[in-house]
């Protein structure tokens, strides 16, 4: 992503991608940088907000978590907000209630985001909760859909 950003420094998708990596070694101050450069060069969209909102949370950073999920809130009023993204900034702010909620509507909207339920790392907190299986199993009957079997994730 670095290498990629050497030719278009302002691609939000890169900056987007460049923050989940980081995220996901557990870099949360370089992904947050990344994630509020997508998010503002992605004109404030509800993606980049998401993640910004998550890493956020992820980090303490709670008021401002809070903020970007009070705008997407407000934002899904005038146009499409994936249920899936709201989850995400709750998952951050360690709210699995919520999180749970606003997953079970985005299973029922069929939102894009949730085919990857079996394998998002943010999920990993709610595998194992009811609630969270049966979410699973919704959208993934039949593990053998994909010929991978159900992999129990390290906590």
């Amino acid at each position: 992503m670095e290498r990629a950003l050497e030719f278009d420094p302002g691609f939000a998708f890169t900056r987007s991608r460049l923050g989940l990596a980081y995220e996901g070694a557990g870099d949360y101050d370089r992904a947050i940088r990344e994630f509020r450069r997508a998010h503002e060069l992605s004109g404030r969209g509800p993606l980049a907000a998401a993640s910004l909102g998550y890493a956020l949370g992820r980090s303490g950073a709670r008021a401002e978590a809070t903020a970007l999920l009070d705008e997407l809130v407000a934002l899904s009023a005038t146009r499409y907000v994936s249920a899936a993204s709201i989850a995400d900034v709750h998952l951050g702010l360690a709210d699995h209630d919520r999180a749970l909620a606003a997953l079970e509507r985005a299973v029922e909207e069929r939102a894009n985001a949730i085919g990857a339920i079996k394998v998002n790392p943010r999920y990993d907190p709610l595998r194992g909760n009811p609630r969270f299986e049966r979410l699973v199993q919704q959208v993934w009957p039949d593990e053998r859909v994909l010929g991978l079997p159900q992999v129990a994730r390290p906590r």
